[in-house]
């Protein structure tokens, strides 16, 4: 196959478009569109052909974090009976955790298996029109006019469907999204969901600045909820054992060296496994400390 069969045929299968590719190797659309027209006029195939093939020879996809990287905890299933308990009652709760306890995979995995749950992953940034423009999109409805409207559009549309929305960083919302949020769920009974670290749980408690609660309303209703508890003995060993580790001192050290954070014990045992294939070694408690070195 030549260069330009093999690009064409890796820009369908890995969806992406020819203006990215251009981008990758240098040079503008332009020039790679006619070199994959065969343009006789263009005088620079060779140099961008030499280009496209080192790209396509190099090229290696990102990787997913599909299901068969997903590690079923303790935590997992607490986050999951959690959110159906919430589901049941058409409640509103939490999900509490430090970074890196897996709350982001676990409410991922969660939306995968059940459609009717929209997943709001907000930024910092976020307001309200942004927000609400968000929930117009995963409903379908017009995002278009006030956020009086927007609202209304989304209240009519969610009081027709049996709909889970479940909000990732809750903790960076600001008070007016919160509140918009609240009504939402106040006016349609879909069940809320709040994902985030202590400081959402300090908000939703109260503990604030003059010991005020400006989140009142959100906190008596906010009944459900689960704090994230961390690996288990147990399910580090088991974790490491996926990656071939199964000496008892390895496996303490790398407790220590995680502190039972499930992002950090998979970062330090992917780096450790990395290190082991490419210099072809055993893993050691020495190669161990080396990877956590590599490590932020």
């Amino acid at each position: 196959m030549d260069v330009r069969a093999r690009l064409k045929d890796f820009c369908k299968t890995n969806k992406i478009s020819q203006r990215q590719v251009a981008d990758s190797i240098g040079y503008n659309t332009t020039y790679l569109s006619k070199y994959m027209n065969n343009d006789k006029n263009f005088n620079y195939h060779e140099e961008v052909e030499l280009k496209v093939k080192q790209f396509l020879d190099s090229f290696k996809p990102k990787k997913s974090q599909h299901s068969d990287d997903f590690i079923i905890t303790h935590d997992v299933k607490a986050i999951f009976g959690t959110i159906d308990m919430i589901v049941s009652v058409c409640g509103m709760g939490a999900i509490i955790g430090l970074a890196g306890t897996g709350k982001t995979n676990t409410i991922k995995e969660y939306a995968k298996k059940h459609p009717q749950a929209i997943l709001i992953e907000v930024v910092p940034t976020i307001k309200t029109k942004a927000l609400l423009k968000r929930l117009c999109l995963n409903l379908d409805v017009r995002s278009t006019g006030s956020s009086d409207d927007m609202f209304l559009a989304i209240t009519d549309e969610l009081k027709k469907r049996n709909h889970i929305i479940i909000v990732d960083e809750a903790e960076t919302l600001n008070h007016t999204c919160l509140e918009i949020l609240r009504r939402m769920h106040d006016l349609t009974k879909t069940p809320l969901v709040f994902v985030g670290t202590h400081k959402l749980e300090n908000n939703l408690t109260g503990i604030l600045k003059n010991n005020t609660n400006e989140f009142e309303q959100l906190s008596s209703r906010a009944s459900l909820h689960w704090r994230l508890q961390g690996l288990k003995p147990s399910e580090i060993k088991d974790i490491c054992s996926r990656f071939g580790i199964d000496d008892s001192e390895c496996v303490d050290y790398i407790e220590g060296l995680a502190r039972r954070n499930f992002r950090s014990t998979m970062s330090l045992l992917k780096r450790t496994k990395e290190l082991s294939e490419k210099a072809n070694i055993k893993i050691t408690r020495e190669l161990i400390a080396e990877a956590k070195k590599m490590l932020m």
